[in-house]
């Protein structure tokens, strides 16, 4: 069956080896398990543990194996991720507002995992009074009768077969009497304890439920508190650029909390998670628990019974057996739903990465050029960003009405196996990693993970479209204009328009800082009346060759003495922010951005710096 490789960008066999959740987009409708109907170009999520089956949606019988990567380890942690994304992105929207841009970093709405949430409190209490110890060390029995073959001496109470059953095992007499038979061993009914009554069993299903939320709710809040850690460790540093500290700060607005209020009551939330973890580990490792069979499981609706009822150490059980399963949802989901809820998360981290883009190009002075699409004017160039493919954000480049460059970002939720992409015009991009040994780094390792937990995310996204726009300058470099009519150079070559010079028929249009650049489109215009092509071509020459007069990351503009440029080599530095840019034609084409005092280094200086061909 063929389908759609998100990583390559090409139809592809559905490989017979294990494949990562979300790569591949279905190219016909299909049904997955046999329930989920998929559209063309939908997406093959993994809904679930196991095996999964794919088929034509107009031949169901034609069903196809599916094997999917999964690596639960880090799952119970990423919840966090998922909330902060749909928070940050939940009353925004891509194609209606991309000026007032809300924080991609750390939502509000973090505050309340950072306190003790329902039924947590009530757990607390159940704990702290004891009943669950008792319950543990002296439960509820009952008795039961089995048959065993013992010593006459020990047997108490004789089968109801022990006639028969001696009668077939001879080995078991001791002598034969002229009466008959005097038996050394006999079949005796030995009575047990029963310890796996209906009501134990609740109780350790609820051990196990109670340990399994703990532990997702303590990656939770020490992600929030690492996060909170490495913010106000990034605030207080003095190792990186005060532009790059200021843009980041900058960002973190309403969604950031308080330093000291806030980091004391995550503090103390975690250290009550965890003393409830370590109890209910403690219950599970003695007790009633151990003698309760891992097997034995109940329905999440619970049977009423006399001891339930009566008993006051297990009535307190049920209140929280129910918290519990109405908190837990995801087992009774159907296919469908668990589809669609994975969906829904893809579709939040794709508008995620749409946020980080307008915040991007708003640091580097982009403008919105209509409000139906998502087009921008950015320096010389007009930039458009479709996200119609499922999947997929791509990044085109236009000038003069011509396609120069376009880029695909592919928008995969999880990384869960290393994916190499040799595209050069395709970036992949996570929301989480659950290939490393935490879910969720303090530091930012891998560029290709975003999610607000990670500071620099809209400079990893500045730094692909720097990259992009400083490779198109590079390679249209120095900008030269050619078959231009005989009339326009002569007006062009007057010599108050010092900033172009002529070879032949075409006219080179170098950076310069001795005229604005509303000037230089004055001067084109005047000479090029009435020749509306190459006015936009020359405009557009004029355009590259202005984009680096104004700092990309201070704003502020050169003069003259802070640029040198021929069709050769170029060398800027701003005179605020000592940016230095240098290119080069000759032997290689070669471009650097850095700042002369400072360190180099994307977490010293963030997304501005540029070296090329990388």
């Amino acid at each position: 069956m063929k389908v759609y490789d998100l990583v390559t960008g090409e139809e592809v066999e559905l490989p017979s080896a294990a494949i990562p959740s979300g790569r591949y987009r279905v190219t016909q409708p299909c049904l997955l398990n046999g329930e989920v109907k998929l559209s063309r170009g939908a997406v093959l999520w993994r809904t679930g543990p196991g095996t999964a089956s794919l088929a034509p949606e107009d031949q169901p019988k034609q069903r196809v194996s599916i094997r999917f990567v999964h690596a639960p380890g880090q799952s119970t942690a990423h919840d966090v991720i998922d909330l902060s994304i749909a928070a940050v992105v939940e009353s925004w929207s891509p194609e209606v507002d991309t000026t007032s841009l809300p924080s991609p970093l750390l939502p509000a709405v973090l505050r309340d995992r950072m306190e003790l949430m329902f039924p947590e409190p009530d757990l607390e209490r159940a704990l702290a009074t004891g009943q669950w110890d008792e319950i543990a060390v002296r439960p509820r029995l009952d008795m039961h009768y089995v048959p065993e073959t013992l010593p006459v001496a020990r047997a108490k109470r004789v089968q109801a077969s022990a006639v028969e059953h001696l009668s077939q095992h001879s080995e078991l007499w001791a002598r034969r009497s002229i009466s008959g038979v005097v038996p050394s061993k006999v079949l005796a009914r030995v009575s047990e304890d029963d310890y796996a009554i209906y009501e134990n069993v609740v109780f350790a299903r609820l051990l196990d439920s109670c340990s399994h939320w703990l532990n997702g709710r303590i990656a939770e809040v020490r992600a929030i508190a690492d996060g909170q850690s490495t913010a106000i460790q990034f605030e207080k540093s003095d190792e990186r650029h005060r532009l790059l500290i200021k843009r980041i700060c900058a960002l973190w607005g309403e969604a950031w909390f308080s330093e000291a209020e806030d980091t004391q009551a995550t503090r103390e939330t975690l250290e009550r998670l965890e003393q409830m973890r370590s109890h209910v580990e403690r219950l599970r490792r003695a007790g009633v628990y151990k003698r309760v069979p891992r097997s034995a499981k109940v329905s999440l609706r619970l049977r009423p019974t006399n001891i339930f009822q009566y008993d006051r150490r297990y009535r307190e059980l049920r209140p929280l057996w129910d918290a519990f399963a109405s908190a837990s949802t995801t087992d009774r989901a159907s296919e469908s739903e668990r589809y669609q809820s994975v969906a829904a998360r893809h579709a939040a981290f794709r508008n995620y990465v749409l946020l980080l883009l307008c915040h991007a190009l708003r640091d580097m002075g982009a403008t919105r050029i209509t409000s139906t699409r998502l087009s921008f004017h950015v320096g010389p160039w007009d930039l458009e960003i479709d996200a119609e493919d499922i999947g997929e954000v791509r990044i085109q480049l236009f000038a003069c009405g011509a396609l120069l460059r376009s880029r695909t970002l592919v928008i995969l939720l999880t990384k869960e196996d290393e994916v190499v992409c040799r595209a050069p015009n395709r970036s992949i991009l996570y929301a989480a990693d659950l290939t490393t040994a935490s879910a969720i780094e303090s530091c930012d390792e891998d560029p290709g993970v975003l999610n607000p937990f990670r500071f620099f995310a809209v400079e990893r996204i500045r730094q692909i479209l720097e990259k992009d726009l400083s490779s198109l300058f590079l390679d249209q470099y120095p900008p030269t204009v050619g078959r231009v009519p005989r009339h326009v150079l002569d007006r062009l070559s007057e010599p108050e328009v010092a900033v172009l010079s002529t070879a032949g028929d075409r006219l080179v249009v170098l950076p310069s800082a001795k005229a604005p650049a509303a000037v230089q489109y004055r001067w084109v215009s005047d000479a090029c009346a009435g020749n509306l092509e190459t006015a936009s071509r020359l405009k557009y020459a004029i355009g590259l060759g202005q984009w680096l007069i104004r700092c990309r990351a201070c704003g502020v503009s050169a003069s003259g003495p802070d640029i040198s440029a021929d069709d050769r080599a170029l060398r800027l530095v701003c005179p605020s922010c000592r940016l230095e840019t240098t290119l080069r034609t000759s032997p290689v084409r070669s471009m650097r951005t850095r700042f002369t005092d400072w360190g180099t280094g994307f977490d010293l200086c963030g997304g501005v710096e540029v070296d090329l061909p990388a």
